[in-house]
């Protein structure tokens, strides 16, 4: 299934896809932190309208945090 979209960004380590579930984006980030330890910032933060989260692609651990994501996404959808 496809539960996000994006475009590649064309430099940066950050992409802000969009979150394509009926969830909210506040309550999937704080549920993805609490339950599996992978931190995305809801665009709540940044006072930006719709299901979009910023991900920084810089971090030493992101096979590791896209595994966690990965998880998490496939038991609650």
């Amino acid at each position: 299934d496809n539960y996000f979209e994006w475009i590649q960004p064309k430099a940066g380590p950050i992409a802000f896809p969009i979150l394509r579930i009926e969830t909210g984006i506040d309550k999937f980030c704080d549920t993805l932190a609490r339950e599996k330890s992978v931190m995305l910032l809801p665009a709540t933060v940044y006072n930006f309208q719709g299901s979009y989260f910023r991900i920084g692609f810089a971090r030493k651990n992101l096979p590791e945090a896209l595994e966690r994501l990965e998880e998490f996404v496939t038991k609650t959808f």
